[in-house]
């Protein structure tokens, strides 16, 4: 915008057109996972993937050494997603895979994955707890739920805020620290600030609201 705070698709963006990229497809019942190489390079990495409720109950969880070539797009794990469907206690509607890739110890690219169409997605209603701090020339936004938020949005209103990252999904039980630059103080950012999830747009009442998941 003309303040120079990106837009969502720029945030999304940054992650499709990254170096090392995760991502996955659904295909005759059937998760194929892929990782793409943009380097020049052969990348040591270590890759996992979890089939997690949306509480943050973990189904299955997988995690493979890989060496991804030079300049190479390839597919590292295949896991049967009809396996899961016949558990007892799972709905697909309420699943999702998360995936990760890391290099020596650091995340470098993340992905989630549903197994239904999106239409027909329960997402439930998240209640984001949020942390501003200062920091060494920057706030820092501590972001936690106890259930999957998916695309995350946080605005601080008028006020002219860049963040490190922003239209994120934030795991169950996860936390996400996002850098805030800005030179609003900061009992001024915490009075604007606003966090919500794609769930909360189809909310239309309070009563909807109070027999959110916690």
């Amino acid at each position: 915008d003309d303040y120079g705070r990106w837009n969502a698709l720029q945030y999304y963006a940054r992650r499709f057109y990254a170096s090392l990229l995760v991502s996955s497809r659904v295909k005759d019942g059937t998760l194929f996972v892929h990782v793409v190489c943009d380097k020049a390079a052969q990348t040591p990495a270590s890759l996992r993937v979890r089939i997690m409720k949306f509480d943050g109950t973990v189904i299955s969880e997988k995690t493979k050494a890989i060496t991804l070539p030079a300049l190479s797009a390839e597919t590292y794990m295949q896991i049967p997603v009809d396996n899961f469907s016949k558990m007892s206690g799972v709905d697909l509607a309420r699943t999702f895979a998360a995936m990760d890739l890391e290099v020596n110890g650091k995340q470098v690219s993340s992905n989630v994955i549903y197994f239904v169409p999106t239409k027909d997605v329960h997402l439930p209603v998240a209640h984001i707890q949020s942390q501003l701090t200062q920091g060494n020339g920057f706030y820092n936004l501590h972001l936690s739920s106890g259930v999957l938020a998916r695309s995350v949005y946080i605005s601080f209103g008028d006020d002219n805020a860049k963040l490190s990252d922003n239209y994120f999904d934030l795991l169950p039980g996860e936390s996400r620290n996002i850098r805030v630059h800005s030179k609003v103080d900061m009992a001024r950012l915490e009075k604007n600030i606003k966090i919500v999830s794609l769930a909360d747009a189809f909310v239309t009442s309070p009563a909807q609201k109070g027999v959110a998941w916690k």
